[in-house]
């Protein structure tokens, strides 16, 4: 084989969009999974701080409320 059949004036220009568009994909990509993993450490913060919230000085006040206290195992 001699090599590509398509011209070098349309060639380079080919491969220069393509390596732009992986360089783009792999950066919005990156950008994507630290976003998710940002939110992902927020929700277990907030999570964290409501159950926190939930147990301090609160035992039995389902009973007093007229429901059943949650039973423990």
């Amino acid at each position: 084989m001699e090599g590509p059949s398509i011209h070098a004036e349309m060639l380079w220009p080919l491969l220069l969009m393509a390596v732009g568009f992986t360089f783009y994909y792999v950066t919005l990509l990156l950008v994507r999974m630290k976003s998710e993993l940002l939110a992902a450490r927020t929700r277990a913060l907030r999570l964290t701080a409501l159950e926190a919230g939930r147990g301090e000085g609160r035992r039995g006040e389902g009973a007093r409320a007229g429901r059943p206290a949650a039973a423990s195992s």
